[in-house]
């Protein structure tokens, strides 16, 4: 919890001028990761997408808590690919802003030696136009 408040006051104290921020913390327990994906939303985004990766030879016991907290307008899509690309979507069928503040996607779990890394962070408006982003990663190694 104190990891998520930190995360939640670094993203409302920086100086970044994105609109979209993505908030990733993790805790462990015994040999496994709980990775959260929130996003920092100014609610201009209607869709995003968060591509990470993860060592190959563990794509086959990656697990999701997919959409965990999502709101209600909004659906959240997850996947991994047996070479470890871990993709999470969220997006709303009837173009509805994310809401402003804090948002959870949900959860990813994996092994600690798995070394979850996230890639790529893409939020976009109404109109399918890129909305600028940036990523809070407590996550890392």
């Amino acid at each position: 919890m104190k990891k998520i408040i930190f995360l939640v006051a670094l993203a409302c104290a920086s100086t970044v001028s994105a609109k979209e921020q993505l908030l990733v913390s993790s805790g462990a327990a015994k040999s496994q990761s709980a990775i959260a994906i929130d996003v920092m939303s100014s609610g201009a985004a209607v869709a995003v997408q968060v591509t990470g990766q993860v060592e190959a030879k563990y794509a086959g016991v990656v697990a999701f808590g997919c959409g965990k907290g999502a709101p209600k307008t909004h659906q959240v899509s997850c996947a991994v690919t047996k070479e470890g690309r871990v993709t999470m979507i969220a997006f709303s069928g009837s173009n509805e802003f994310l809401p402003t503040g804090v948002v959870s996607l949900g959860t990813i779990s994996v092994p600690s030696a798995a070394n979850f890394k996230v890639t790529e962070f893409l939020a976009s408006d109404r109109n399918a136009q890129p909305i600028e982003v940036s990523v809070v990663d407590d996550a890392q190694k």
